[in-house]
C-alpha cells in the first residue's frame, strides 16, 4: 500500500497542510482509520493514535510543523502517512489471505521445491520458466528489469497468481511456496533473504527427463534470452538485420513448440516450463509486438 491508493478527502489534507499542527492533529486520525480499514486491521483508531503520539518522531514533527514551508509540509505529511501505514500493518502481524501479494504475480520457486512441478506436485503442468536475462516486472522496485537468475513460477495470467481465488484466497495455502510464507505484507519491505534464492531452475526441475532437457538446451542455443534483448534494442533503433533476426527466432520458437506437441514429446501445458516463455511474450515489455501479414510473422514497435 502507498499513499496514492488511500481513499481520503483531499480537501482535508489541504486543510492540514495549510493550518497549524492542531488542525493537522485533528485530521490525521481519520486518515489512520481509513488505513486500518484498508489493511483489515482490528485495531482501534484512537488507541493506536494515542500510542503514536508518544513516539519521539511524532513529538519532533509536531514541534517543527509551524516552521515548515509548503514544500516541507507536504513531504512531512507524506512521511507521516507512511508511518501510519507501517503502524497499521504492525497491528495485524499475520496473514489474513487478503490476496494483496497474490494479485502482484506468483512467487519464484526455490531450489528445494522441485517436487512441486513434477508429476503429482501441486504445480505440475501449472508452472513456467523465466530465463536469466529476460525482462520481468519488478514488483518490489517497480518497472521492468532483466532477470538475474532462471526462475520457475506458478502460472500468473494477467499478473494474478493462478491459485488465487477471489473471495476465497489461496487455493493451495497449506502447501504454498516458501516465498509466499516469507512474504509478510504487514512488515516494512527490505531485508528478506528468502528472496535471494537459490532458485529452482530447469536443470533441477527436469532432472532425469532427458528429452525435455534436450529440448530446453536446443531452444536456448537458438533463442538465447540475452540475444533477444540485444536484438530488440537494436531493432528499436531501426536496425533491419536485428528485426530479421528476431523474426527468425520467433519462427523457430513457434516451430519447436508445434513440433514437440505433434510428436508427443511435450504437452501443451508444459511448453512454457521446458522452453520458457514464447519469444513474442518476451519482446512485449521491450516495446515490440508480433503481427502477421500474408501468413508471415512480422514485428512492429508497440504503440
Amino acid at each position: 500500500m502507498n499513499s496514492s491508493t488511500i481513499d481520503f478527502d483531499q480537501e482535508l489534507i489541504q486543510q492540514a497542510l495549510e493550518g497549524d499542527w492542531t488542525q493537522a492533529e485533528r485530521i490525521w486520525p481519520g486518515l489512520l482509520s481509513r488505513i486500518l480499514a484498508a489493511v483489515q486491521s482490528p485495531a482501534r483508531t484512537r488507541e493506536l493514535a494515542d500510542s503514536l503520539k508518544q513516539e519521539s518522531w511524532y513529538q519532533e514533527t509536531a514541534g517543527a510543523w509551524g516552521d515548515l514551508d509548503p514544500g516541507e509540509r507536504k513531504q512531512t505529511w507524506e512521511d507521516l502517512t507512511q508511518r501510519l501505514i507501517r503502524a497499521a500493518y504492525r497491528t495485524r502481524p499475520h496473514c489474513i489471505r487478503c490476496g494483496q501479494c497474490c494479485s502482484s504475480g506468483s512467487p519464484a520457486l526455490l531450489a528445494g521445491e522441485a517436487e512441486a512441478v513434477r508429476p503429482g506436485g501441486i504445480f505440475h503442468h501449472k508452472a513456467y520458466t523465466i530465463r536469466a536475462g529476460e525482462p520481468v516486472v519488478n514488483n518490489l522496485a517497480g518497472g521492468v528489469a532483466l532477470a538475474l537468475h532462471e526462475l520457475i513460477k506458478p502460472l500468473d495470467p494477467g499478473g494474478v497468481c493462478f491459485f488465487y481465488d477471489q473471495g476465497k484466497g489461496c487455493r493451495v495455502y497449506d502447501d504454498r511456496p516458501a516465498q509466499c510464507r516469507a512474504l509478510a505484507c504487514w512488515e516494512e519491505p527490505g531485508g528478506a533473504t528468502e528472496f535471494e534464492g537459490p532458485f529452482l531452475d530447469r536443470a533441477a526441475a527436469l532432472e532425469g527427463q532427458g528429452l525435455k532437457l534436450d529440448y530446453a538446451a536446443a531452444h536456448q542455443a537458438r533463442c538465447p534470452s540475452s540475444r533477444i534483448v540485444e536484438l530488440a534494442r537494436a531493432a528499436l533503433q531501426d536496425d533491419k538485420s536485428a528485426l530479421t533476426g528476431l523474426e527468425e527466432m520467433i519462427a523457430f520458437d513457434l516451430h519447436t513448440r508445434l513440433f514437440a506437441k505433434d510428436k508427443g514429446h511435450l504437452e501443451e501445458d508444459e511448453l512454457d516450463l521446458v522452453l520458457g516463455r514464447p519469444v513474442a511474450v518476451i519482446l512485449k515489455p521491450l516495446g515490440l509486438e508480433v503481427w502477421e501479414i500474408q501468413g508471415r510473422i512480422r514485428l512492429r514497435q508497440s504503440p
